[in-house]
């Protein structure tokens, strides 16, 4: 078996074949980080070909990063 395609962003290490793997999606887990890195992390999937990006434990702040962010796609 292949090792799972990763995504090492110095901060956080996501598994990008973890939805074809398991059936679930990877989740960002933003307890901790910055609201750029959350940002960061769920443009990773996305551009990866994720149809979508969650995270978990977001603050007020991170919400807000998270939705200027999509207003620029």
């Amino acid at each position: 078996m292949d090792a799972p395609r990763t995504a090492d962003l110095g901060y956080a290490r996501l598994d990008l074949d973890r939805a074809a793997r398991t059936g679930t999606p990877e989740v960002g887990y933003a307890a901790g980080e910055t609201p750029e890195q959350t940002v960061a992390c769920l443009a990773a999937l996305l551009d990866d070909g994720a149809p979508s990006a969650f995270a978990t434990r977001v603050d007020d702040v991170g919400v807000a990063a998270r939705i200027a962010r999509s207003a620029q796609r």
